[in-house]
């Protein structure tokens, strides 16, 4: 059976300009146009009749209306181009305050019909995952765990006469969780309408951690006859409610499927089919070649690998005076996982 192997995302990719032009004249890397519909700005995906793959905006300047592209491209004077900029943002937002921290500008993200409990996540530390349901009654393994949702009111900083306050009472008052709602962006491993028939998975558990406790506890629990369509996401909407159910201890320690890959003997015994001398998981390499290193966190939130370091985790980071070593663990999609491999690069 299908087990789940990817986090569960906290962030989330919106369209926020899009622009469609004819080209008057072009070269390889430059298009001249003579007027726009919408914005054409940097690092805007381009896309079109003789556009190669993974074309971006690198500048645009209106005044001569030249458009230069990150890579050549086989373009004409009749070529219709579209330039669509996608911005990524967050999923953790704060929807049941209706100003913002200086007390006079509105919250965009405020919902006057917030149906959750505005106080539950403050003084919690929590992480979602999931895991499916499948027609035979079993389960899958649990997905990896979200990183912390969190993020402190105010966003972190301090405002007119907060650090008075703090070295007067050694209290800092804001450092509590913001977030009231999260909408949990989960990968399926098809899309929506096949999750029935290709995978027979029949329910998807929504789970819940917190920091300070054992327990992973089940918040929702979605029909798959309910779905329908051809995204491979699903988006769920946490509303900051309190988990209905725990998951009992032997389904928390369950890591994989304990299924042989070959079997090199097999008999029937009392109608039962019993394997022998299998071999339970692949051999892995004795060594991968890979180096690690540690640099400042890519500035670029245009692509989704970036802004999964700047917007789902903008103030993570490693210590400082640590010793790290890292290695690396194969796994497959039925959950089996080898042991961990350090790389064999020595230089």
């Amino acid at each position: 059976k299908y087990n789940p192997y990817q986090a569960i995302d906290l962030i989330e990719t919106t369209v926020v300009g899009t622009g469609v032009i004819t080209v008057t004249t072009s070269s390889s890397t430059t298009v001249t146009i003579t007027s726009t519909t919408g914005n054409i700005l940097t690092g805007a995906t381009v896309t079109g009749t003789g556009v190669a793959g993974g074309t971006t905006v690198v500048s645009f300047v209106p005044s001569t209306g030249v458009v230069t592209l990150s890579q050549a491209n086989s373009l004409t004077s009749t070529n219709v181009l579209t330039f669509t900029l996608a911005a990524t943002q967050t999923t953790m937002q704060d929807v049941s305050s209706e100003k913002l921290p200086d007390g006079t500008t509105n919250n965009p993200y405020y919902n006057p019909n917030f149906s959750g409990d505005p106080q539950y996540l403050e003084d919690k530390f929590v992480r979602f995952s999931y895991r499916f349901k499948f027609v035979d009654g079993e389960y899958s393994i649990l997905a990896p765990f979200t990183q912390v949702a969190f993020i402190p009111k105010q966003d972190g900083y301090f405002i007119s006469g907060d650090e008075e306050q703090a070295v007067a009472s050694t209290i800092v008052d804001f450092m509590e969780n913001k977030v009231t709602q999260i909408g949990l962006q989960i990968p399926l491993p098809d899309t929506k309408s096949n999750l029935s028939s290709k995978y027979l998975i029949t329910e998807i558990d929504i789970l819940y951690k917190e920091s300070d406790a054992l327990a992973v506890q089940v918040v929702d629990t979605i029909q798959v006859s309910t779905l329908s369509g051809s995204e491979t996401v699903l988006e769920y909407n946490y509303l900051s409610t309190k988990p209905f159910k725990t998951l009992p201890s032997d389904e928390i320690i369950r890591v994989y499927d304990k299924i042989p890959v070959k079997a090199f003997g097999q008999e029937v015994i009392s109608n039962r089919i019993v394997y022998s001398n299998f071999q339970n998981k692949h051999t892995p390499p004795s060594g991968i070649n890979y180096q690690v290193g540690a640099t400042e966190k890519l500035a670029s939130a245009n692509t989704y690998g970036n802004a999964k370091s700047r917007v789902e985790y903008p103030n993570h980071s490693l210590k400082q005076n640590r010793n790290y070593q890292v290695g690396v663990v194969l796994a497959d999609r039925y959950g089996r996982q080898s042991t961990t491999i350090l790389s064999s690069n020595t230089s």
